[in-house]
């Protein structure tokens, strides 16, 4: 059994479907088919769902969210030629395609002695490598405790705003370049 981050990164990375938690705010689901018309040929049922929250969600909410996650899940198994195709998480995906190329050592980021040799004991020497890992990928190295963990994530995301904002003054330079 795995407990912690480690089943949390598995789940969030793709590598199981969360089907249930000990922690959900529903209480208790009741499912009921009715025929409408017995003496009909054409064959009608009401289906008639009972959601009783723990009071923290609304179970109109609740049934709007689960139905979103039906939809989307019947949309790619029902396009089986595109299976092999779909990503899942595209989430991930889309933060690693912004996150820019960079091999500068992760001095740079001006992080905590601890944090640096901790990094570095685990075989993270560049910035790029820091900012491919997830927040749950950094809370799993060994002598990070949570202030340092949420010290890299705050370090992390100040340099890729600094880089974005470097790229956008690049672009208005090269605009501006061209324009004259």
């Amino acid at each position: 059994l795995e407990y912690g981050p480690k089943l949390e990164s598995k789940i969030k990375n793709g590598q199981f479907l969360a089907m249930d938690s000990d922690f959900s705010p529903i209480k208790k689901v009741a499912i009921l088919f009715e025929e409408l018309n017995s003496t009909s040929n054409i064959i009608e049922e009401r289906l008639k769902i009972k959601v009783e929250t723990d009071g923290t969600v609304e179970a109109k909410n609740v049934m709007e969210e689960a139905a979103k996650i039906i939809v989307a899940h019947f949309q790619i198994i029902g396009n089986i030629d595109a299976l092999g195709t779909i990503d899942l998480f595209d989430d991930q995906k889309e933060k690693h395609e912004k996150t820019p190329k960079v091999s500068v050592s992760i001095d740079k980021l001006n992080l905590t002695i601890r944090s640096l040799n901790a990094l570095r004991r685990a075989g993270f020497n560049n910035v790029d490598e820091i900012m491919k890992l997830s927040d749950e990928e950094l809370s799993n190295i060994k002598n990070l405790g949570k202030k340092s963990v949420q010290d890299i994530i705050d370090r992390r995301r100040e340099w890729l705003d600094s880089q974005l904002n470097n790229e956008d003054s690049n672009k208005e330079y090269a605009a501006n370049e061209e324009g004259e």
